[in-house]
């Protein structure tokens, strides 16, 4: 005869919800490393914490601005990037850009 020997389990404790994107700072898109982006739009803001590569006519914040202003600006910042541009473009939001130079403007 084979016995099971059951023992009540510990109740789960739940603590406070976890918001999964609660440190995106208001940003819709954040990427931990490089992205490329291609030939279209996105209607809210991007974060990008590597390079950008931007291929064809690509929007950002299109529909939105966003809410995160950085310190010493007064409009919403909608593109972020930690490392370089690329692009086939030189203008980026109405603003010259030079490619392949570090996105510290944005």
């Amino acid at each position: 005869m084979n016995f099971v020997l059951l023992h009540e389990a510990e109740p789960v404790r739940w603590e406070a919800p976890i918001d999964p994107v609660g440190g995106n700072l208001g940003f819709t898109v954040v990427v931990r490393g490089d992205a490329t982006v291609v030939s279209n739009e996105n209607e809210g803001t991007l974060a990008v914490g590597g390079d950008l590569i931007m291929r064809g006519d690509y929007r950002v914040a299109a529909d939105n601005p966003g809410t995160y202003v950085d310190d010493g600006d007064a409009r919403p910042t909608a593109l972020v990037v930690g490392g370089r541009i690329g692009s086939s473009r030189r203008t980026a939001s109405g603003h010259r850009s030079s490619p392949g130079a570090p996105a510290t403007w944005c």
